[in-house]
């Protein structure tokens, strides 16, 4: 879901709009023109008017402001609707690629959308999902970086064979959870492993197949608080 900010910035705008092209007789377009005035002619500043101002302008779209006029309605809503999703998206891609965490997120979040586990799973479980997509744990991988520790020392702790704790690790490779691995996730996922295998697991959206990984998630969190 886009943030809120996007669908209110788009009504102010409409609404201005809608009112620029009222008859010139009508109240409202009296009342803006006298703000409009006011505002750029004496020190009676209208927070109103500056927000449809920024708002334009963070769309590209001074010459809207400048010139009072823009194709049509339904165009000018589109358009500013439009370009702020895009900015939005823009910084919501950034803002992963450059985070120093949650590298497994960026794999399994490659675009932007509803995620259909979220009305798969039952609270509980959805909630031990969650954390593990977003590395809201403990793994080593993550509370490494807590203590500036570089990545590849970042070990797993329960199976002592000097490979990084992390989630894929845990999901697919770790010894110490081979046999609790064996009862919850398919054979041809832990045979072998690999990064597109671990991702077809993670955004798997049959039901049944969740559920167990979500218990299996659960049992792993259990084992590296222990550890």
């Amino acid at each position: 879901r886009y943030p809120l900010y996007i669908n209110v910035y788009t009504r102010i705008i409409t609404y201005w709009g809608k009112m620029l092209i009222s008859p010139e007789n009508k109240i409202v377009y009296t009342v803006y023109r006298y703000l409009f005035s006011q505002h750029f002619n004496s020190d009676c500043k209208s927070p109103w008017i500056d927000c449809i101002q920024r708002i334009l302008n963070m769309c590209g779209l001074q010459y809207v402001w400048q010139n009072h006029n823009f194709v049509n309605i339904e165009w000018l809503s589109a358009t500013v609707n439009q370009r702020l999703k895009d900015q939005f998206m823009q910084i919501w891609s950034n803002d992963i690629n450059c985070s120093s965490r949650g590298q497994v997120y960026k794999i399994l979040k490659p675009y932007f959308g509803f995620e259909k586990y979220l009305d798969i799973l039952p609270v509980k479980l959805r909630k031990k999902f969650i954390k593990f997509r977003t590395s809201n744990h403990r793994f080593p991988v993550e509370t490494g970086r807590w203590y500036n520790i570089p990545l590849n020392e970042r070990l797993c702790l329960l199976c002592n064979k000097g490979l990084i704790g992390d989630e894929f690790h845990y999901i697919l490779e770790c010894s110490a959870l081979e046999e609790i691995r064996k009862k919850y996730i398919n054979t041809k996922y832990w045979k072998r492993p690999n990064f597109f295998k671990f991702s077809e697991l993670m955004t798997n959206c049959n039901c049944k197949s969740l559920r167990k990984l979500c218990v299996f998630i659960s049992k792993i969190f259990d084992a590296v608080c222990s550890s």
